[in-house]
């Protein structure tokens, strides 16, 4: 007779010698129903993971294993109403302690239960007590912070650069890079790999130019958008200066000013380097490497000889790219103020001047300067449906025009422009333009325009004329000295 005791608990009971030979006894005959009576069930079932297909479950293995290792675990479903559990899975299919049950359908309500098995057979199940349901997880989005707290990345120029940042969420966050204020999702310069639960951004072989602070942003519908940010530092020769120009010229000595390049290239400016070009020339040769300062005066340099200027800055790691001067510069003397200006004669539309040397001249009203105005032309009110006249009676077209610079004005018939063959007299003074044909016939009816053009536009305003009647006009020798003319209506 074998004696029996609960063994759920090995640290506190241990058989006499005699039982364990009874049981070893029994054993080796295959008579292994107390050994599966011991077989105890796992613990702590639970659901890790949901979609709205499946349920991931897990558990704790069992605390006693009924005398032989454990070779894999039974799981099977209800669902909830029915009686009779099915098997999810084939025996020792299930060797660890989590399993994904697939092809479930949502809204369903289902009850899982896990059996452990051994050498002896399978072990009593542990169940559910509340049913669950396959349905998709929702989680707000949130970033890693121990990666994020990493804001500060250095490279060397040439170096490739990753950032990793993990982060969760359910469903899975859209990610968004940028570098400043530019969205840099899209931009071929840089490669972003996202997963589930990380983004990569990779930037190969940075610049001076990839130095600045990236922002990732994710969001997934559920909370608020997370944001986290990382500065990469990329040690490199300094951009360009900036704003480089001519201060003062004086004969013989130019003064250049500038300021200092936006990116320095991760380590301060220590020099700059100034060179200079004969204009007739392309190779640059220095005129110092040893300038502290952001403004420097060249001297020595020829009157006659026009030069280009750049300036280099310089760090650490070198010198940066040049920043040049736009025009050639020749070492002259400025010109002075001018002297003996006076207003030789005026009239209502003119100002002559003169003066040493030759003065520029600017139109002042109220002390602000005159700005271009584009032409405009206006015909009187009487013109407005055209003209219309006799054969024989002379016509006469006037227009007001103005435009600051003064416009060119010139008239057309049909689209031809009027010239001296026409027998059309035209005149034309500041502020307005006329036309006037003597003893007109049919042959001056038509389509007659004027324009009007200077540097801020052009205008062109049409006027139809209509000549009615026929006039002939002939001329009778009386004597050779005498002419009668007669006109014929």
């Amino acid at each position: 007779m074998v004696e029996k005791k609960c063994l759920m608990d090995r640290r506190h009971w241990a058989p006499k010698p005699a039982i364990l030979i009874d049981l070893l006894f029994e054993l080796l005959n295959g008579n292994s129903a107390s050994m599966k009576q011991e077989l105890s069930y796992p613990t702590k079932l639970k659901v890790v993971d949901s979609t709205k297909s499946s349920i991931t479950l897990e558990w704790v293995k069992p605390v006693y294993d009924g005398g032989s290792n454990i070779t894999g675990y039974v799981v099977e479903k209800r669902e909830q109403g029915e009686e009779d559990w099915t098997m999810i899975s084939s025996k020792g299919e299930i060797r660890t302690t989590e399993y994904v049950v697939s092809h479930l359908k949502p809204g369903i309500n289902y009850f899982f239960r896990v059996s452990a098995l051994n050498c002896a057979g399978t072990g009593e199940p542990l169940e559910m007590t509340e049913p669950v349901q396959a349905k998709d997880i929702i989680e707000e989005c949130e970033i890693d912070l121990d990666v994020a707290l990493r804001t500060q990345i250095t490279a060397k120029a040439g170096e490739n650069v990753e950032i990793l940042i993990p982060f969760k969420g359910r469903p899975a966050p859209n990610v968004t890079w940028r570098k400043g204020e530019k969205n840099i999702t899209q931009d071929p310069r840089y490669h972003i790999s996202n997963t589930e639960s990380s983004t990569l951004l990779t930037i190969e072989q940075v610049t001076r130019d990839d130095s600045g602070k990236y922002v990732l942003s994710i969001e997934n519908g559920v909370g608020e958008p997370k944001t986290s940010f990382v500065n990469i530092k990329v040690f490199d020769t300094p951009g360009p200066c900036q704003k480089l120009i001519v201060k003062h010229v004086s004969r013989g000595n130019v003064t250049l000013a500038w300021e200092p390049p936006l990116i320095n290239g991760g380590s301060e400016i220590t020099n700059y380097v100034i060179e200079k070009r004969d204009a007739t020339k392309r190779a640059y040769s220095s005129v110092t490497t040893k300038c502290a300062h952001t403004t420097f005066k060249i001297s020595g340099l020829s009157e006659k000889t026009p030069f280009f200027f750049r300036v280099l800055a310089e760090n650490e790691t070198g010198l940066g790219e040049p920043c040049e001067t736009a025009e050639p510069v020749k070492a002259t003397e400025v010109p002075g103020p001018i002297k003996d200006l006076s207003m030789k004669d005026s009239t209502k539309t003119s100002l002559p001047y003169k003066g040493k040397p030759r003065p520029t001249m600017q139109w002042l009203k109220d002390n602000l300067p005159l700005k271009e105005m584009a032409p405009n032309i206006e015909f009187g009110a009487e013109h407005f449906e055209g003209l219309t006249v006799k054969a024989g009676e002379s016509i006469r077209l006037k227009v007001s025009v103005t435009g600051r610079p003064v416009p060119q004005v010139a008239w057309f018939k049909d689209g031809k422009e009027i010239d001296k063959k026409m027998a059309i007299d035209v005149t034309t003074v500041i502020g307005s333009s006329s036309i006037f044909i003597r003893d007109s016939d049919r042959s001056h009816r038509g389509v007659y325009s004027v324009e009007a053009k200077n540097s801020s536009g052009t205008k062109k305003v049409d006027i139809n004329v209509r000549v009615h009647g026929t006039y002939f006009r002939f001329q009778l020798l009386i004597s050779p000295f005498l002419r009668i003319t007669q006109s014929i209506i």
